[in-house]
């Protein structure tokens, strides 16, 4: 699963109201105001399934998730 894939579900689960069509435009949207200088698809690579459905569980149904911290901290962990 992608790193988008990730915060994509985290965002559809959240209840935000969003198409997942709209959700996916505001992730690269908000990764190309907060990283000007750096690759999208470089960032947006495959992480292992398991490490997935972890931090989706791990998020929950969050009522709240900044877009931009979300896709930094899996730049940083993952």
């Amino acid at each position: 699963m992608k790193r988008s894939d990730v915060l994509t579900q985290c965002l559809i689960n959240s209840g935000c109201g969003l198409s997942e069509a709209d959700i996916r435009h505001g992730i690269r949207q908000t990764f190309a105001d907060e990283y000007p200088d750096k690759n999208y698809d470089s960032w947006d690579i495959e992480i292992s399934d398991q490490t997935a459905n972890h931090i989706i569980k791990t998020v929950g149904r969050a009522m709240w998730i900044k877009v931009d911290l979300f896709i930094r901290d899996l730049w940083d962990a993952y």
